[in-house]
């Protein structure tokens, strides 16, 4: 799924007011007690929101981040300083920690996407938006209906009740055809991890009943996403909710 508003290429494409919002944002994590006493988190997360902003992309790799934050040289080895990388991790925990321990919920959500220095800026206007244009993912997801028999096919199944699959099978091979494809069951794979993600985005905005949907068709199109369940911490939020333990027991994870 597209993130909506995000920064992952676009960022320099917000607008006036949603550059504002995320600096001011931006303002109230550096403040937070989760960044207060470090310095050099505040640093990093302000320098990859600002470079961002500016859609000054090529600013956020890992070595030109190593260059202007620790004032590595210009060539030096990446793959043997991690300094960039143990900055990322630990500012990560940091705001997973701010949106967990938030009064409540804002209307932006900065993130940085594992494996990535460039932030996302996620807003719930945006996510309001990106739903409504997902609205067919829902429908979608929905398992397609096996195709009804033909006449000849059930009297060939009558006649041998105990490999009625091979029959069929063996049918639409000789018609030329694949069994039992659905390009609509190919698609509703496809989208089982969009409910996944729209449900984190609910999360992370307050909005359970919203999340606890788009979890439910998540488990309805059997997506593999789910198995981090246990671990996503975009998902804490949900954790005290006894819907979130109906879930896992689903799952048998519970």
């Amino acid at each position: 799924m597209a993130s909506p508003a995000s920064a992952a290429r676009n960022g320099g494409q917000l607008s006036r007011e949603q550059s504002s919002a995320v600096r001011r944002h931006l303002s109230e994590i550096l403040a937070s007690k989760s960044f207060a006493t470090c310095r050099r988190a505040q640093d990093f997360l302000r320098l990859i929101v600002e470079h961002a902003l500016a859609g000054e992309f090529d600013s956020l790799r890992e070595r030109q981040i190593g260059i202007e934050m620790f004032g590595r040289p210009p060539g030096y080895d990446t793959a043997n300083d991690a300094v960039v990388r143990v900055k990322a991790t630990e500012v990560r925990k940091k705001l997973n920690h701010f949106y967990l321990e938030a009064d409540r919920p804002s209307p932006v959500r900065i993130q940085i996407p594992s494996g990535s220095y460039i932030p996302r800026f996620l807003m719930e206007r945006s996510v309001e938006v990106a739903l409504d244009q997902a609205a067919p993912v829902a429908s979608a997801l929905q398992p397609a209906p096996a195709p009804p028999p033909s006449p000849a096919l059930r009297r060939q199944r009558l006649a041998n009740p105990q490999q009625p699959q091979t029959i069929a099978a063996n049918r639409s091979l000789r018609a030329g055809t694949r069994p039992w494809l659905s390009l609509r069951r190919i698609s509703a794979a496809a989208l089982a991890a969009t409910a996944y993600e729209i449900a984190l985005l609910y999360a992370g905005f307050g909005r359970k009943d919203k999340a606890f949907t788009w979890l439910a068709l998540s488990l309805k199109a059997q997506s593999r996403a789910l198995s981090h369940l246990l671990v996503d911490p975009s998902l804490d939020p949900l954790r005290s909710d006894p819907r979130f333990s109906d879930l896992l027991r689903q799952l048998s994870l519970g």
